[in-house]
């Protein structure tokens, strides 16, 4: 299967008031033995501030374990903040407490890493879609099975698709499920946790391409988190950049791909692999050659891998 060709991000709308605010988010973990009474809060997102207009994406990236997931978690509503501020669309999300309003969870949604695991094996990915429709009290069974047909239509699947359950399509088929199931609502800004990094290449390409169809076609905005800075370039008119659990950098896409002055920033672009047909080719070619050396040819001539 070949790669399909990635889209450009699209123009978000001329907005200037963010849809969601971040000011100064701390968010802490105890740590220590179970057994122990005595723990130390250890802070893992420290001081954080970023913005998010409607129909933008904005891409958050940084390596394993530099508090990019538990942001996207406290945006959601599943881990609370040590500290600081989270407002969407005027309204403080962190004062909500320990009820969080229904029009929330269905203005905000997620699409998380491993549609396996987020999906119920149990039940057919039709349900997967018409759950939240009937908690959030969409409609009679006729309409919610009309509006699930239409998602599942948005996103690339045929509608007859939904008797299937989960073990029964592929990754990309239940990662368009869980997309699906996320627009079904309309909300307002999704929350992509490493929605892609589980797929194969080509796959990756199609769902990102998606995400930049259906923010053109309804106008969502997208937090989408990731360590791979390869598709960042494709979807996110900004971008955010995370070093254990602070922001080091927080610029327009192009901006920071062209001329980014932060270390930390170039090192992520320098882990990109590079697409260089012409080099490969050589290499393979090198390697033949070596194969058909003679023994102590190949001896003197070194390692096969040269590091090019």
């Amino acid at each position: 299967m070949t790669t399909a060709p990635l889209a450009q991000p699209a123009t978000p709308a001329a907005d200037d008031r963010p849809l969601l605010e971040v000011r100064d988010l701390c968010v802490s973990y105890r740590t220590g033995r179970a057994t122990s009474w005595r723990k130390t809060a250890t802070n893992v997102v420290d001081h954080v501030s970023f913005d998010i207009r409607p129909g933008e994406t904005l891409a958050l990236v940084g390596e394993s374990g530099s508090g990019k997931s538990t942001i996207g978690r406290a945006i959601l509503r599943l881990v609370d903040p040590a500290a600081g501020t989270i407002t969407f669309d005027g309204r403080e999300v962190t004062a909500f407490g320990r009820s969080t309003p229904l029009s929330y969870r269905r203005d905000v949604q997620a699409v998380f890493q491993d549609p396996a695991s987020s999906l119920n094996p149990r039940h057919t990915v039709g349900d997967a879609v018409t759950g939240p429709l009937r908690r959030h009290g969409r409609g009679d069974r006729a309409a919610r099975e009309d509006a699930a047909a239409e998602a599942f239509r948005m996103v690339g699947l045929d509608p007859a698709l939904r008797l299937r359950y989960p073990m029964e399509l592929s990754g990309g088929q239940r990662q368009r499920v869980a997309i699906a199931r996320a627009i079904a609502l309309r909300p307002r800004l999704v929350v992509c946790d490493e929605a892609v990094s589980a797929l194969d290449v080509s796959t990756q390409s199609q769902i990102v391409n998606l995400l930049a169809d259906l923010q053109e076609s309804t106008g969502i905005s997208f937090l989408f988190i990731t360590h791979d800075l390869r598709l960042v370039r494709h979807i996110a008119q900004r971008t955010a950049v995370l070093e254990s659990g602070r922001l080091v950098e927080c610029a327009k896409t192009e901006q920071l791909f062209r001329s980014t002055r932060q270390p930390y920033t170039r090192r992520l672009l320098a882990a990109i692999p590079a697409t260089d047909p012409e080099g490969r080719e050589r290499r393979r070619a090198r390697r033949a050659a070596h194969r058909k050396a003679p023994p102590q040819e190949n001896r003197e001539a070194g390692p096969l891998y040269t590091g090019e």
